[in-house]
């Protein structure tokens, strides 16, 4: 199924958000990098290795600021208060 224009163009505007949000790095426990990103909205994490990203997981906080209701996963920065 070819994605239409109007997902294309949602798709393009979701990451040129996402290329706003800072990131912060710290040496990960294994090799590489810990990469996080904390946006109001926006916010994920990832894996940086030998000047290249091998995962990268992001996606969109229903309330800014706040984890979904029932997830698994809290942001980062908000776990040390749950």
């Amino acid at each position: 199924m070819q994605p239409t224009n109007e997902l294309e163009a949602q798709a393009r505007e979701w990451i040129a958000e996402l290329m706003e949000v800072p990131v912060r790095t710290r040496p990960s426990l294994g090799l590489g990098y810990d990469i996080r990103l904390e946006g109001e909205r926006p916010t994920g994490s990832g894996l940086l290795y030998e000047n290249s990203v091998l995962y990268l997981s992001a996606f969109v906080l229903d309330e800014p600021g706040k984890p979904k209701e029932g997830a698994a996963f809290a942001r980062y920065g908000l776990r040390r208060h749950l």
